[in-house]
């Protein structure tokens, strides 16, 4: 009975890593995507690329299409 215990107690060690690991990811990589899509959606960011790919500014820079 021991045993099996242990091998749980292992087990929700490995859940709580693999939570922390995901929570880590979307706060590193997908939370700045997430605020971006939030203020233009696809077709007002192909419609603002194209207006700074005109002014001769690199559309792929978000500083770019977002001006602060």
């Amino acid at each position: 009975m021991e045993d099996s215990r242990h091998g749980e107690g292992w087990l929700w060690f490995l859940v709580v890593i693999l939570c922390a690991i995901a929570a880590g990811k979307v706060v590193m990589q997908d939370a700045p995507r997430m605020r971006i899509t939030v203020l233009h959606n696809d077709v007002q960011q192909l419609y603002l690329g194209s207006r700074v790919w005109m002014r001769g500014q690199n559309p792929y820079v978000t500083d770019a299409l977002c001006p602060r």
